[in-house]
């Protein structure tokens, strides 16, 4: 048999500041992570939103890093 590929997807508000929706970005990216899931979709233009004067004002050097995983275990599922 196959291996299997466990996929999740979000659906979250995200009009908020960038910095909010990021934050709630990698928390379900670790919930699905403790899940089991290796794939995790979310909306278009969840972070910025469409209408974005915010992110350009920030500049490309803020965002252009590459991500690192947050230290640590995973939190546990239904602790957000």
């Amino acid at each position: 048999m196959g291996r299997t590929l466990q996929v999740s997807c979000v659906q979250m508000h995200w009009a908020k500041p960038m910095e909010h929706n990021l934050e709630r970005t990698l928390h379900h990216i670790r919930l699905a992570a403790a899940e089991g899931s290796r794939v995790v979709l979310f909306p278009e233009m969840s972070l910025t939103g469409y209408y974005f004067p915010y992110a350009i004002q920030l500049g490309p050097r803020r965002w252009s890093r590459p991500w690192r995983p947050p230290a640590g275990p995973p939190p546990r599922p239904g602790s957000g």
